[in-house]
């Protein structure tokens, strides 16, 4: 009977593990499907469907060639002092395939290929970052927006111009204003035409490059070019004429006077460039004359009595025939542009011993020109 019985417990338990078995898998069939549904859940409101942007045509900056001032401060504008405003119109063109979970985008505009200087620039309330370009002393800064928002100051790290959830564009604009600044004595040269700046809208698969570009096209940057000056009048008369000799009264004591300008012709600067006008007379007769006193040629036959020239006021001193900035006696005449200058040189007879002799009194110097 033993032997019986625990053969019926044997067979009993089957019987009891088939009425369990039915809940069982109704339940584990429950957990499947809720599993299922949050699995399919949560992925899409990570991916959010697919957004799919295509950018539109390369944005290429065209900027006229520029002829910088001569003494442009470091960190004022170089050209025009407003900047030089671009507009994609449509930057980007965007699908959206994100319901019911709708996924932020926004546009994101950054500075690429570019070096920052350090410095900074103020326009429109903005302090915009200034960046390098290959021209020396040439570095350039940009602000920007979406249409209908606020300017952004833009820089490497990439500022956003418009965000959107809900209400998406289509199409994605981008408008602004770069600045070309003085960052440094200007050199000249051109300005490579490269991508400087980039426009992405996030969470999206954008086509193409990956990006809306903004370009610089090639720019031309003139330095400060002085104007080359000529000397018009190659010889310069001062006839003195006839003058009485009761018209002195002891050395040092003047009389006569006569009158003429030496022209000077100045072309070819650019920018507002101008150059020092300078200028030595020597005396002829006695090239080693460091006096005012113009030394007679050995032609001469008054006694006692010399000349002197005096230009605006100022009485002459000769030097030596030389060009180099610095020569003694050498003065500056003029700073010019382009433009005449017209340099007054006046004569007169100077006593110059204890009594006069009539005669004949002539002098002659030449003048040497130098420009700085």
């Amino acid at each position: 009977m033993r032997e019986s019985r625990l053969f019926m417990t044997w067979a009993d338990e089957p019987y009891r593990d088939k009425q369990r078995r039915p809940f069982m898998v109704r339940f584990s069939c429950i957990g499947l499907l809720l599993m299922g549904l949050v699995v399919s859940l949560d992925t899409m409101a990570n991916r959010g469907g697919v957004s799919y942007c295509t950018p539109e045509s390369t944005l290429n900056l065209y900027i006229p060639t520029i002829n910088v001032g001569p003494n442009t401060p470091i960190g004022q504008p170089i050209g025009s002092t407003s900047g030089y405003a671009f507009n994609s119109g449509v930057a980007m063109r965007c699908t959206y395939n994100d319901w019911p979970f709708y996924k932020t985008s926004s546009s994101v505009l950054s500075i690429v290929n570019s070096s920052f200087t350090g410095m900074t620039f103020s326009a429109s309330g903005l302090s915009l970052p200034v960046y390098a370009t290959n021209v020396p002393g040439v570095g350039f800064a940009m602000m920007a927006r979406d249409p209908n928002q606020p300017l952004r100051a833009i820089n490497h790290n990439g500022a956003t111009l418009l965000t959107e959830k809900n209400n998406k564009p289509g199409s994605w604009g981008l408008m602004g204003t770069v600045f070309l600044v003085a960052t440094g004595p200007v050199s000249g040269g051109t300005i490579s035409a490269r991508n400087i700046a980039r426009l992405i809208i996030t969470n999206a698969n954008i086509g193409g490059a990956g990006y809306h570009a903004v370009n610089f096209s090639n720019t031309v940057i003139n330095p400060p070019r002085k104007p080359t000056c000529s000397v018009s009048t190659t010889a310069l008369a001062l006839p003195l004429g006839r003058v009485a000799i009761n018209l002195f009264n002891g050395i040092g004591s003047v009389a006569g006077a006569a009158s003429n300008d030496l022209i000077i012709n100045c072309a070819g600067a650019t920018g507002g460039a101008t150059s020092d006008v300078l200028i030595t007379l020597t005396d002829q007769t006695q090239p080693n004359n460091r006096s005012n006193v113009l030394s007679l040629t050995p032609a001469s036959t008054v006694g006692g009595v010399g000349l002197q020239l005096s230009s605006g006021g100022r009485l002459v001193s000769y030097g030596a025939d030389s060009s180099a900035v610095g020569n003694p006696n050498q003065w500056l005449a003029g700073n010019m542009g382009n433009g005449v200058l017209r340099i007054p040189l006046t004569a007169r007879y100077i006593q110059t011993g204890v009594s006069i002799t009539p005669g004949t009194a002539n002098g002659v110097a030449t003048f040497t020109m130098s420009y700085r």
